[in-house]
């Protein structure tokens, strides 16, 4: 049982990991297109046949867009509290948790990068390095419940830039559908508040197993934080998530 919990959380990680938005459609505009009322074209002809006494066109200046946050890794402080700058959130670990070390972590997804992947471990770990960032993985003993925390890149991954939360849940309901070692069962969906942020959820039944999971999922400018709870009773993650707050 324990081995299974295991593999379902490791399982969900890369199948969060692979989910993708709508494709892009490109906007061609041929030569000559631009020189329609009021292109920069049109407006220079109609100037010069304007009279001296016409007011000038005004020129508007549009405001610089604000740079986006610079992404950053989360830490744990020596109290055992998580906190990622880029999220703005905090989380204090509940009592009979512990964290998994950086080589524990590397070496439950080397054990299933095979299980989505194809290609060569060069190329698994590459997309790996270049896609998320698998920022924390905690739970008890017995792994019911546990925790991880993942930042996706969604610029680097390709994903359409105009992927909402709804969607990316979509996507990854898809693929667990399509999973031939657990069966899931999706449970509904809906918008939930987290250290006062707005987060998607959606909840999940691995039927054979009896276990629950939540995908909470928020976009953070280039990248989706997702949080993924893991336990063995109905909507997990509901009194779990109260231990997350705003750093600061």
């Amino acid at each position: 049982m324990k081995r299974a919990i295991a593999f379902a959380l490791l399982l969900t990680i890369l199948f969060t990991l692979a989910a993708c938005g709508k494709s892009q459609t490109a906007v061609n505009i041929e030569p000559g297109d631009n020189a329609v009322s009021g292109s920069p074209e049109a407006v220079s002809s109609e100037a010069h046949a304007e009279t001296s006494s016409a007011s000038p066109i005004p020129i508007v200046t549009e405001p610089p867009a604000p740079t986006p946050p610079t992404f950053v890794i989360g830490s744990v402080s020596p109290e055992n509290i998580y906190s990622n700058a880029f999220s703005g959130l905090k989380f204090k670990l509940p009592e009979g948790w512990k964290y998994a070390s950086n080589e524990e972590l590397s070496a439950k997804m080397g054990e299933g990068s095979s299980v989505i992947f194809s290609g060569s471990e060069t190329e698994k770990s590459e997309y790996v390095k270049s896609h998320s960032v698998y920022d924390l993985i905690a739970g008890t003993e017995s792994g019911t419940p546990s925790m991880a925390i993942i930042f996706e890149n969604i610029s680097a991954a390709k994903v359409s830039a105009d992927i909402t939360e709804e969607i990316y849940l979509q996507s990854i309901m898809s693929l667990l559908a399509k999973n031939e070692t657990f069966k899931y069962k999706h449970l509904g969906s809906e918008l939930v508040k987290i250290a006062g942020k707005d987060f998607y959820v959606m909840y999940t039944l691995i039927e054979d197993y009896n276990i629950y999971q939540a995908y909470y999922v928020k976009l953070f400018g280039d990248y989706m934080m997702s949080i993924t709870i893991t336990d063995s009773k109905e909507n997990p993650g509901s009194d779990i998530i109260g231990n997350f707050e705003n750093i600061g």
